[in-house]
């Protein structure tokens, strides 16, 4: 392995670490808009069955209220 006291070297060594950090940060990001994403999906559904419950019952409701 070559001396590391040649700064060019120096410096493409401090560039891969950068480089390094920042694509381990890069897949932590993905893991927390993939869980973000999933959680998103899950509120959604919950209030389109909430929503939807309570349209049901509205419609309910006024075929009751006019005699159907």
């Amino acid at each position: 392995i070559m001396d590391n006291k040649d700064p060019i070297l120096a410096g493409l060594a401090r560039i891969e670490a950068k480089q390094d950090k920042i694509l381990e940060r890069q897949d932590e990001l993905d893991a927390e808009i993939r869980e973000i994403r999933q959680d998103c999906r899950r509120s959604a559904a919950i209030a389109g069955g909430l929503s939807g419950g309570m349209v049901a019952a509205g419609i309910e409701f006024i075929r009751i209220k006019f005699g159907g």
